[in-house]
């Protein structure tokens, strides 16, 4: 006799798996604007969430590419702070070399986006709710003042990381 299963019974390959906090997934977008704003310190956590949130195929890569962004900008800092002061160069350089850390980071960014703009889009195919993160952007801009030259007054590598 063969057995016959329930219709629904296992999810469909272009269906996501729904998280207990997929109700507060936000956009992308809003993440980047709140990383170039504030920092990494509240964009890289927020795409972690972001992440699991919305556990979409390209999650793995979207954390790869979150651990990347503040190594990329402590190394590319601290290797722009070496440069000036090991090469006497004038403080000029490193206000022009900041720049690429800068880009560095958009990039990454901008690279994170992408991954989970897709999977975001699904999410909202499919009916699912997502969260407005203006409140977290505007806290990013507000505290960006107080986070960042205090990360700096802990430790150089830590103000990079956090920038």
């Amino acid at each position: 006799m063969e057995e016959k299963s329930a219709p629904n019974d296992y999810p469909l390959p272009e269906e996501l798996p729904e998280s207990p906090v997929a109700p507060y997934a936000s956009s992308p977008a809003q993440i980047v604007s709140a990383a170039m704003v504030g920092g990494n310190w509240i964009g890289l956590p927020w795409f972690v969430f972001n992440a699991f949130a919305l556990e979409g195929p390209t999650k793995r890569r979207e954390l790869i590419f979150a651990a990347l962004l503040p190594i990329a900008t402590m190394v590319l800092g601290m290797g722009l702070i070496w440069v000036v002061v090991n090469y006497r160069l004038p403080f000029r350089v490193a206000e022009y070399g900041i720049i690429l850390v800068f880009v560095a980071k958009l990039g990454l960014l901008y690279q994170l986006e992408r991954l989970q703009s897709v999977t975001l889009k699904i999410h909202r195919a499919i009916g699912r709710k997502t969260m407005d993160g203006i409140v977290f952007l505007i806290a990013a801009f507000a505290l960006r003042g107080v986070v960042i030259p205090w990360a700096f007054g802990i430790s150089p590598w830590l103000g990079f990381a956090a920038l």
